[in-house]
């Protein structure tokens, strides 16, 4: 997708991260040219089994399992980050991440990761379309 001339260009290669609770989008920026390469997703919670013994012992809570799941997510968009700034030669990185969720992400990522990210913005877009994504960050 070209982005209009109305907006800045991308002058370094850029990652840039949408995520919300159960998946990350990540697309690619340079010049005028944004691309979505990738979509991680976080692991399926396994489906809740209805016991009817009495005192039976059930799985772990849902909101573990989900909070364990968005940990998982968190680490392979981290690993497939530091490949991207290692090998792929991207020096920049703009995260969508929603504000309830942006201290786990950030604590989840290595120094390299890190030291990349140019910001954070603290909103959940994962489910937009990409021209309206694009049109929320570059208008900041």
């Amino acid at each position: 997708m070209q982005i209009s001339e109305h907006y800045g260009s991308f002058p370094a290669k850029t990652a840039i991260v949408v995520t919300n609770h159960d998946r990350a989008r990540i697309f690619t920026a340079l010049g005028r040219e944004v691309n979505e390469v990738e979509i991680l997703n976080a692991p399926e919670i396994a489906p809740v089994e209805r016991i009817t013994a009495p005192f039976a012992m059930t799985n772990p809570s849902l909101d573990n399992e989900k909070s364990h799941n968005l940990e998982a997510l968190y680490h392979d968009l981290n690993e497939r980050l530091a490949n991207m700034i290692r090998h792929e030669g991207f020096e920049s990185i703009i995260a969508c991440v929603p504000e309830i969720n942006k201290n786990l992400f950030t604590s989840k990522l290595d120094t390299d990761v890190q030291k990349a990210i140019g910001s954070v913005v603290p909103k959940n877009l994962a489910n937009m379309e990409m021209p309206v994504i694009m049109r929320i960050l570059l208008e900041g």
